[in-house]
């Protein structure tokens, strides 16, 4: 129930992230994607739009599990993290936006 649950939040917050930042390599990093799990491709989008590479081995419990680069071509700096959170800000401006919208809509 809940992998079901959230998946409609997942898709409009990577919709939403590809509009606002750049559309074309999102959709192109998506695509390239080795692994197609919800986590990687949403992982995907965010890198492809920022150009910047995302995932990668994690450590959970001692235990290392190997996941695959995906995104873009550059390694992650500073400046990319104060990209990235202008890009949330933005889309979470975005979302509250369209949904002010929907619901004066609905009101009428």
């Amino acid at each position: 129930m809940v992998a079901v649950l959230v998946v409609p939040p997942a898709f409009i917050g990577a919709c939403i992230t590809m509009l606002i930042s750049h559309p074309i390599r999102a959709i192109s990093a998506c695509k390239r994607a080795p692994a197609k799990d919800k986590t990687s491709l949403l992982l995907a989008v965010f890198g492809g739009a920022l150009d910047i590479k995302l995932g990668g081995p994690a450590f959970y419990s001692n235990n290392k599990y190997r996941f695959p680069r995906v995104g873009g071509s550059q390694d992650v700096k500073y400046s990319h993290m104060l990209k990235a959170r202008n890009t949330i800000l933005y889309a979470m401006v975005a979302v509250c936006a369209l949904s002010s919208l929907a619901l004066l809509m609905i009101a009428l």
